[in-house]
C-alpha cells in the first residue's frame, strides 16, 4: 500500500547542437500554427529539404494545412486527398505506390541528431499513449516548450521585445 516511485532508464542520451535544437524548436512552432514556409525553413535547417511535407505526418498525424484540430485523426476524405497529393509531391510513399527504396533515401538523408530526437519522442508518444495522456496535450507541451528554447535562445534584447522569455513581462 506505499507508494513507490519508479524510475525508468531508456539508455538514451545525446548532446544535440544549439543549431539543430533550435531548428527543432522552430519545427514544432511551424507545426502548431500551421506555418509551411517555417515548415520548409526549418527543414532547410535539419538538413532534410526534400521531405519538409513528411515532418507533420510523422509528429502530429496530420498534414501543415490539415482541417482537423491538433491531435485528432483526419477523416476518410482529407487522407484520401492527402495520399494523392503525395503520390504526385513524394512518389514512393504512399500505400498505392510505397517503394522501400524511397523510405530507405528519407532515413539515410535525417541527420544522426534529428534520428535520435524522433526515436526519443517516439518513445514519449508511446509512454503517453500507455498512460493516456492525450495527444493534444503532449503536442502543447511541445509547443510551449519549443518557444520557451527558441526565447532562452534569443539575444537579450530580443527577449525583451518579445517577452516570450518564461517570467518576461511589461
Amino acid at each position: 500500500g506505499e507508494m513507490q516511485l519508479v524510475l525508468l532508464d531508456h539508455g538514451m542520451y545525446r548532446e544535440i547542437g544549439d543549431e539543430m535544437r533550435m531548428a527543432y524548436c522552430q519545427l514544432w512552432e511551424a507545426l502548431i500554427l500551421q506555418d509551411r514556409k517555417a515548415l520548409h525553413r526549418s527543414a532547410k535547417q535539419m538538413g532534410i529539404p526534400d521531405f519538409a511535407e513528411l515532418l507533420p505526418l510523422l509528429l502530429t498525424s496530420r498534414a501543415i494545412d490539415s482541417k482537423v484540430k491538433l491531435g485528432d485523426r483526419m477523416g476518410h476524405e482529407e487522407r484520401g486527398a492527402l495520399r494523392s497529393k503525395m503520390a504526385a509531391d513524394m512518389p514512393g510513399f504512399t500505400h498505392d505506390d510505397f517503394k522501400i527504396a524511397r523510405v530507405t533515401e528519407f532515413i539515410q538523408s535525417v541527420p544522426e541528431d534529428l534520428l535520435f530526437i524522433l526515436r526519443t519522442q517516439n518513445l514519449v508518444r508511446a509512454l503517453c499513449t500507455d498512460l493516456a495522456f492525450p495527444n493534444r496535450a503532449r503536442f502543447r507541451l511541445y509547443a510551449t516548450l519549443a518557444s520557451q528554447g527558441r526565447a532562452h535562445h534569443a539575444s537579450p534584447p530580443e527577449r525583451e521585445e518579445g517577452g516570450a522569455w518564461p517570467g518576461a513581462g511589461p
